[in-house]
């Protein structure tokens, strides 16, 4: 008697199309000029609530975590732009495969270019695999946070000094020998009277 086949593995592939699942992320509301903020989203194919649950509490970035249903497919794209923001991928991909075992995460290190009312923005995307088409990408509405950024003044100063080398150094050394000219005529003056006055004791000594 033949023994029955084993059950095949369920592949990354397995979300069925047009599956509803959810989104959590997490930017911050406020941020400092100059100081980068771990920023992170997960999305999985599950709906329920007590995973989603979990996704938020597997969250280490500062930011209040933000759930948002959407429809997910197998391949999935997510990028965080920002004009205002110096934005680095941490996560390996900016697309990456979705199945129904577990979250799938992207990250990135966020940091402030200026003070301001600015706003982050999470790009979604599905990528689907369409018959006589090949893979075809479809774009999700997109996911904005309005971010309040404070300005770190010694981080701008810096900045500022660093930005502006080939104006300080001139600046700078014109002003000092503008201070140190005078301060040496001014020593070489008191120098020329002490030696006169010395002089005139020598000679009244002499007599």
């Amino acid at each position: 008697m033949r023994k029955p086949s084993p059950t095949p593995k369920q592949s990354v592939q397995s979300v069925p199309p047009d599956k509803l699942g959810r989104i959590v992320f997490n930017p911050p509301d406020h941020m400092i000029v100059g100081k980068p903020e771990l920023v992170e989203a997960l999305i999985t194919p599950s709906d329920l609530d007590q995973g989603v649950s979990r996704m938020m509490g597997s969250l280490k970035g500062r930011g209040t975590p933000q759930v948002k249903p959407l429809l997910v497919s197998s391949r999935m794209r997510v990028n965080l732009v920002g004009q205002d923001f110096t934005i680095r991928r941490i996560s390996s991909s900016d697309e990456q495969w979705v199945d129904e075992s577990e979250p799938t995460p992207w990250s990135w290190d966020v940091e402030p270019k200026r003070a301001g009312n600015l706003i982050l923005t999470i790009k979604v995307t599905r990528v689907m695999l369409v018959s006589g088409d090949g893979l075809v990408s479809r774009d999700l509405p997109s996911l904005t946070q309005p971010v309040v950024v404070k300005a770190d003044y010694w981080y701008s100063t810096v900045n500022w000094i660093g930005a502006n080398t080939t104006l300080i150094i001139p600046a700078a050394v014109s002003l000092t020998i503008s201070l140190l000219v005078p301060w040496v005529r001014e020593h070489l003056r008191k120098r020329r009277l002490r030696r006169l006055k010395s002089e005139a004791v020598r000679k009244r000594l002499s007599r």
